[in-house]
């Protein structure tokens, strides 16, 4: 079934100003990364999300990270199953921005594919994995992170330990849940 043309008109513009909007947010001047987010946030939920998706499949990398970021801040109840398979990108650095927007995103869905990331070839991925797994706080991920802190003591491109990393996780998770 071919679209209308006036659904295709609003889909183009929708998707327009949806790229627009993700190039916003790299830009220099204070505020634009929060005005993008807003505007974003503004319009119709259903086609933004509708375009968001599909360039999650993009060959652009960058576009990827926006794309999920942009996905996330949306809505992360709704979306977070959409961006979880960029976890298995062949990419580490979408792998690792992931893992990041998790950290601040994620919930117990994002636990069985961070644990998993924690044996990525690719150190700072993993760093970021055990970053993100403490930061969502669930007992599942003790073992893993335990593992980690033992034999993980690879450095990422920043110098900091996997393991470092693990041991922080482990504590933040028992932190929690001691409070509890």
């Amino acid at each position: 079934m071919t679209p209308s043309p006036t659904n295709f008109t609003s889909d183009s513009t929708t998707s327009q100003r949806v790229t627009a909007l993700l190039a916003q947010l790299h830009g220099v001047e204070p505020g634009a990364r929060e005005r993008a987010v807003l505007l974003l946030q503004s319009l119709e939920p259903a086609p933004v999300i509708g375009v968001l998706t599909g360039l999650l499949d993009s060959p652009n990398p960058d576009l990827r990270c926006d794309a999920a970021e942009a996905l996330l801040r949306l809505d992360p109840e709704q979306t977070i199953d959409l961006v979880l398979p960029l976890l298995n990108d062949p990419i580490s650095t979408v792998r690792w921005y992931t893992g990041g927007l998790l950290h601040d995103f994620g919930d117990s869905r994002a636990i069985p594919p961070l644990l998993n990331l924690l044996d990525d070839p690719d150190a700072d991925v993993r760093h970021v994995a055990a970053y993100a797994l403490g930061a969502i706080g669930h007992p599942s991920a003790l073992p893993a992170l335990c593992r980690a802190a033992q034999l993980d003591h690879a450095t990422d491109q920043l110098g900091y330990r996997v393991s470092d990393a693990a041991t922080e996780a482990i504590q933040n998770i028992q932190d929690r849940h001691r409070q509890q």
